[in-house]
């Protein structure tokens, strides 16, 4: 019984007040201090792909629950917009990656300067701007996956995605922080994605991106898909059956 208090305790005191990245609970986030967790997102906060001081665990916990997901699906890995490597790296430690019969592309410029084609609407409300911190990222992320089942194409979407040779994808990552190689992504590899494979849309709803969100909601009706919202500013679309 005392044992049991002391459970709920700690999983109360755990919990509240989760307060980062745009989402405040007082709900359990127990999963912060899983172990698997921990590990993963340390590895990918060491790349410092999201900043010096990142506070995203929710961000990473969702991007791994998809990751985990499609780990047993046929399929490949996709993300583009990569930046040092963070979330890539958190995955490949949470799933043991290499130990799969699979591949992690990786679609970057790696040119620490923002590159990609943008809407009038966009420069307006400052994309370019927001992009500012970005660093030259080629060479570190090279050595950084040097001994791991990853594939780094260098060069700005689409002209970049010739240059995959995959034929199925279970899971796909984008994050370019614009709606035009966004939905250049989408429509590429919309088809290659299997049944049960997961797209995550680290922008979709975030704040500031609101382009983005009327993008990828256009995209999903005229395929009738649904995008999960998430307070942390993700979308999540999940292929089904045809």
């Amino acid at each position: 019984m005392i044992d049991r208090i002391k459970f709920h305790l700690r999983a109360f005191f755990d919990a509240r007040f989760y307060d980062s990245d745009g989402l405040y609970t007082i709900h359990n986030s127990g999963f912060r201090n899983e172990d698997s967790f921990k590990i993963a997102y340390e590895k990918g906060a060491d790349t410092t792909s999201w900043g010096l001081n990142p506070k995203i665990e929710w961000r990473v916990h969702t991007i791994l629950w998809a990751a985990k997901k499609c780990i047993e699906l046929d399929g490949d890995f996709v993300e583009l917009g990569v930046n040092r490597g963070g979330f890539c790296q958190s995955i490949l430690t949470y799933l043991d990656f290499n130990a799969h019969n699979k591949k992690f592309w990786l679609f970057d410029s790696f040119e620490g300067q923002f590159h990609y084609d943008i809407l009038n609407s966009e420069e307006t409300t400052g994309i370019k701007e927001k992009n500012y911190n970005y660093q030259n990222s080629y060479d570190y992320v090279k050595s950084l996956f040097k001994n791991d089942n990853v594939e780094i194409i260098k060069g700005l979407v689409p002209d970049s995605l010739s240059s995959y040779n995959g034929h199925q994808v279970a899971f796909l990552s984008i994050d370019m922080n614009s709606s035009i190689p966004e939905i250049a992504a989408l429509e590429f590899f919309w088809e290659k994605v299997v049944a049960g494979g997961v797209i995550v849309l680290d922008d979709y709803c975030y704040y500031g991106h609101l382009d983005q969100y009327i993008a990828m909601n256009d995209f999903c009706r005229k395929n009738k898909l649904n995008i999960l919202s998430m307070p942390t500013g993700q979308g999540i679309i999940v292929k089904n059956q045809k």
